[in-house]
């Protein structure tokens, strides 16, 4: 359980570095600004009932930091692993 907790404050404070560095990627506003980003967020943008230019930044705010979290929980644990690893 200790360890669990661990991994999780670890992937907490490693989410905002990774959203960061997903959002200054140049490619990925390009994505958005010509268009095939919004298209391809059209699905869930409609299941969540997005209406307008604000809800739909709002969502992609959520999706971005919802995807660096599991970013840094595969980090967090990959790191883990190779440290338990390295101590036996």
């Amino acid at each position: 359980m200790r360890k669990l907790l661990i991994r999780t404050a670890v992937a907490l404070l490693l989410t905002l570095p990774i959203f960061l560095g997903i959002t200054r990627m140049p490619w990925f506003w390009a994505w958005f600004n010509d268009g095939s980003g919004w298209d391809t967020l059209a699905p869930i943008l409609k299941m969540l009932g997005a209406i307008g230019a604000e809800d739909d930044e709002n969502v992609l705010f959520g999706l971005v930091l919802a995807v660096s979290f599991m970013i840094s929980l595969i980090i967090s644990t990959t790191c883990a692993a190779a440290i338990d690893r390295l101590r036996r």
